[in-house]
């Protein structure tokens, strides 16, 4: 009896410490939009309690906006931290702190009908 508590002890350590490192590791996604007047969002990157970084490239005039959902949030909600383009200022990037276990998309926005792409990078690392 004790060796089956040991063992179902010793599984339930190595199943959370397991789930932490997946939670721990570098994470990158990005997003493209292709047309002008519309938008999309990228997967989500799970903090790691330290700085990550967003960065906008596009054409046109274009935004990139920090969307956030942490432990109890129902949905993912809007921050203040976001990065914008225009037609004389075509990259724009940022370090973004990402709290330890909150989930981070990045939603990328296109404002002129003339744009021909806006693409969008978000990753849990500097």
């Amino acid at each position: 009896m004790k060796k089956k508590l040991l063992s179902l002890g010793l599984a339930v350590a190595l199943s959370v410490v397991g789930a932490n490192a997946a939670l721990a590791a570098n994470q990158s996604y990005d997003v493209i939009v292709d047309s002008g007047n519309d938008y999309d969002y990228t997967q989500s990157v799970v903090g790691q309690g330290k700085y990550g970084r967003i960065t906008l490239v596009a054409d046109d005039i274009a935004g990139a906006f920090i969307w956030q959902k942490c432990q109890g949030d129902i949905g993912y909600n809007p921050t203040n931290i976001q990065v914008g383009t225009d037609p004389s200022h075509q990259l724009d990037t940022d370090n973004v702190y990402m709290s330890y276990g909150c989930s981070y998309k990045l939603e990328v926005r296109t404002y002129s009908y003339g744009a021909d792409y806006a693409k969008g990078y978000i990753r849990n690392w500097d």
